[in-house]
């Protein structure tokens, strides 16, 4: 027969349930510092390709407008006055 009062029963089961509950808060406590080390490393993945990409793109934009800034600006009469 069972020697344990109901009462004994219930306040055992609602102690393992605040285990089980306990338990289950740092496996979500352990998800969100993943998720957080995930999203970091996300971050450095894209500043290094910001790094690696955008450098190249201001520097030929910045090239191709010098370019075209002469190209339209140019003008024979500016060098016939300095062959003269």
């Amino acid at each position: 027969m069972n020697d344990q009062w109901p009462i004994d029963t219930m306040i055992n089961d609602l102690n393992d349930m605040k285990d089980e509950l306990h338990n289950i808060t740092d496996d979500l406590d352990n998800i969100t510092v993943e998720l957080n080390n995930i999203t970091n490393y996300d971050n450095t993945i894209y500043n290094v390709c910001r790094v690696i990409f955008y450098v190249p793109i201001v520097f030929i934009g910045s090239l191709i407008v010098s370019i075209t800034y002469d190209y339209i600006t140019f003008n024979d009469k500016d060098i016939n006055k300095k062959l003269d």
